[in-house]
């Protein structure tokens, strides 16, 4: 992945779907206003989820030739 983090990639994601619905509301393009609309919504929620997610990952050291697979 590119992105380091996921919630950063839904914040961008959603600061950038935000910018395309004005801009599609304000050309009169509805149905593209429509889509970054719904991409939104699916951002926030997925937004929360990530942020209220409970789960903690530990580090495991690897031995052998797993350790060189993390390259």
């Amino acid at each position: 992945m590119l992105m380091s983090s996921v919630v950063k990639l839904r914040v961008i994601n959603t600061v950038g779907s935000t910018i395309s619905g004005i801009y599609a509301l304000v050309i009169g393009s509805f149905p593209l206003a429509l889509m970054n609309f719904c991409l939104i919504a699916i951002n926030i929620y997925n937004l929360f989820r990530l942020l209220k997610s409970d789960k903690e990952y530990d580090l495991v050291e690897g031995k052998g030739k797993d350790a060189k697979a993390a390259v």
